[in-house]
């Protein structure tokens, strides 16, 4: 399957289709069971061309999504992978860290910060996105998405 791709103004380009790795299997906190569901649904989207694969720390599904990566030995290079943290706002490149880890992977190539908590986010994720840089760790500039109520 040829999925269209979006080009970003970086110069690289971002498939507009991902797969979403956590609703159909989202995991309530502590639930560290092992799922070999979306392992599989993983590996055959990644078969049939689905190289945007969207992950986050709060669907709880990270092992699956690195399980499925290393058992198909697919390039690192043809996914695009997305990852948000919420979770570990408070230690933004310490949640980083830790998907990378479990996921078995060395970069995302897109970062999003998420939370719905009334805090201010603007110090801790100025110290991310230099943290990012300075490691070299994503292949895209780290983004935010916050709520309209935070923003005031």
């Amino acid at each position: 399957m040829d999925i269209p791709l979006l080009p970003l103004c970086v110069g690289n380009q971002i498939p507009m289709l991902a797969l979403g790795i956590g609703t159909a299997w989202f995991k309530e906190a502590g639930d560290t069971r092992f799922d070999q569901r979306p392992v599989d649904l993983i590996k055959k989207a990644i078969e049939k061309g689905f190289y945007h694969l969207d992950c986050s720390e709060i669907y709880g599904t990270e092992e699956e999504a690195g399980r499925a990566i290393q058992e198909l030995g697919v390039l690192r290079k043809k996914l695009f992978i997305t990852n948000k943290v919420d979770q570990g706002i408070n230690n933004i490149p310490a949640a980083i860290e830790k998907s990378l880890e479990i996921l078995h992977t060395n970069y995302f190539d897109l970062c999003v910060s998420v939370s719905d908590r009334q805090i201010d986010f603007a110090a801790e994720e100025l110290v991310a996105v230099i943290w990012f840089i300075s490691h070299s760790l994503p292949s895209r500039i780290p983004t935010t998405s916050v709520h309209g109520s935070q923003c005031k």
